[in-house]
């Protein structure tokens, strides 16, 4: 089935497949498999489902499923490996998204960055998204953060790795600037300025996006702004 995935061409195929494993997943016999047997296939599901509305239902089965089996960090893998595979950009952005619900750890939100902002690229091809529906989500997911985190400086760093990826990914100018403005609140609530660097160097090298000099540019001026600040302090005290 995996297969199926990387060779996404032959629709007729693809349909059959997804098929079958709906009447599989319907079935008595999915109570039989493992909870990593069922990760593995409802992944697969929605990785081959045509609509996206029916692709989002699929989803929502996945991250309920990891809700109660704590396979926060397989579903995200999964879900990130899969989209290696697909040419759609759209199934590419709908799992890439499920997969910063599933798992909202930083390490995993600065992998799928790239991959996001590419499917987001390729979506936009013609011009005629706005990118308001993946900045939307972004944004969802960062303000329950505070729900699934109880290490607030880890939270605050999954937090800052979404709002640059909505800032990557907005067309609207007011929109990324209020994204840059919320980095900015998040690092000097948790002095996380060293941490910030990393990340743009990190984003800088694996990333291409029309959006990416400006936000770097932006957020790199007020770390040296913050630093200069720290230094003013620090001479005074």
């Amino acid at each position: 089935m995996g297969t199926v995935v990387r060779n996404g061409g032959d629709e007729k195929l693809r349909g059959e497949i997804y098929d079958a494993i709906e009447n599989l997943t319907g079935g008595s016999s999915f109570d039989k498999f493992d909870k990593y047997e069922k990760l593995e296939v409802l992944c697969l599901k929605a990785a081959l489902t045509p609509a996206q509305h029916q692709r989002w239902t699929n989803i929502g089965r996945i991250e309920e499923t990891v809700a109660s089996d704590g396979l926060k960090l397989q579903a995200a893998s999964k879900l990130l490996s899969l989209t290696q595979n697909l040419s759609d950009p759209q199934t590419v952005i709908d799992l890439l998204l499920s997969a910063s619900v599933c798992d909202s750890d930083p390490d995993m939100i600065e992998k799928l960055t790239p991959s996001l902002c590419k499917a987001v690229k390729l979506r936009d091809h013609f011009g005629n998204q706005s990118n308001q529906d993946v900045v939307g989500c972004l944004e969802i997911v960062a303000k329950n953060i505070d729900l699934m985190k109880a290490n607030i400086r880890e939270a605050t760093r999954s937090k800052i790795r979404l709002y640059l990826a909505c800032a990557l990914i907005a067309k609207d100018k007011d929109l990324r600037e209020n994204s840059l403005k919320t980095i900015e609140n998040l690092v000097t609530s948790a002095d996380l300025d060293d941490d910030v660097r990393l990340l743009l160097d990190g984003i800088g090298r694996t990333t291409e996006d029309p959006n990416l000099p400006g936000v770097v540019d932006t957020v790199s001026s007020f770390l040296a702004r913050e630093k200069n600040a720290g230094a003013r302090k620090t001479s005074h005290s």
